[in-house]
């Protein structure tokens, strides 16, 4: 049997060292928050919700109506607020005049896309809005121009007033969330500047509701904390291990997701042929 001078001896060897490592992992946290960083360049990052240790504001993070709350930081903290969710840094912009200044005057510096794993696997990274800059996204910027200058805008008119005028007497007298109105309305004239009138009156309904249940599927994934994004090796996970919600999640963002980029170019083949 080992003397106890010895045996108290290891034991304060073992605390020590585990001090050692929380204390370094400790520092490691306290040097890498992003006020710890934006405070070596000599700048601040913007008012924000109290953060929590190491998990930052996953807890005041909104589950759900996710406007409601952003709309309650910005009568408190102002138009550009800062939330930070286990490591995931957000900006939100509650008016149009940081949204000008930050995505359009210095679009340069803030035109890259959110990198999640959860979003790299959703099948939406053709998307436009998630291209990162580069060739691909440039040929799609310059695509879309083409359609929406203010010339072409012009030979839009006509079914524009007219889904206007629908929309203005589905309002009337309405009382509720008009949210489905305006989707519809705009989805209609979205989907004939894409797609053309014939298509649009063949399948309109059905392109507007993948359209809207993809924004839907990527608005609420966004809006989460998932562990893979935290540990991406998580990825691997076969679909039916204990706790693998998000591989069904990715499951029916890629099938719409794929529904909403080649659904209608079938039609629009099928059509021609």
């Amino acid at each position: 049997m080992a003397p106890l001078t010895e045996t108290i001896s290891t034991t304060h060897l073992i605390v020590g060292g585990a001090a050692a490592v929380v204390g370094a992992f400790s520092l490691y946290l306290s040097t890498n928050t992003p006020s710890a960083k934006a405070k070596r360049l000599g700048a601040a990052i913007p008012p924000g919700p109290k953060p929590a240790f190491f998990v930052g504001n996953l807890f005041n993070f909104p589950k759900s109506r996710w406007y409601e709350t952003f709309s309650r930081w910005a009568e408190e903290y102002g138009d550009v607020v800062y939330v930070n969710v286990i490591g995931i840094p957000m900006v939100v912009l509650n008016s149009l005049d940081p949204v000008t200044e930050l995505m359009d005057k210095r679009m340069n510096i803030y035109s890259n896309r959110p990198s999640t794993t959860m979003s790299k696997l959703s099948g939406l990274s053709f998307a436009t809005t998630r291209l990162q800059p580069g060739p691909e996204f440039n040929e799609q910027r310059r695509v879309f121009r083409k359609a929406m200058n203010p010339q072409a805008v012009a030979d839009y008119d006509s079914f524009i007033q007219r889904d206007r005028d629908n929309l203005v007497r589905q309002l009337d007298g309405f009382s509720g969330n008009p949210f489905l109105q305006f989707v519809n309305a705009t989805g209609a004239v979205l989907t004939r500047i894409a797609y053309g009138e014939q298509l649009f009156k063949d399948h309109g309904e059905e392109l507007i509701d993948v359209n809207t249940n993809v924004v839907t599927l990527a608005t609420w994934v966004s809006s989460k904390v998932w562990l893979v994004d935290l540990i991406p090796p998580l990825q691997y996970l076969p679909d039916w291990f204990p706790g693998a919600v998000f591989k069904r999640v990715l499951r029916q963002s890629n099938e719409l997701a794929s529904m909403l980029r080649y659904r209608a170019l079938t039609e629009l083949r099928m059509n021609q042929s």
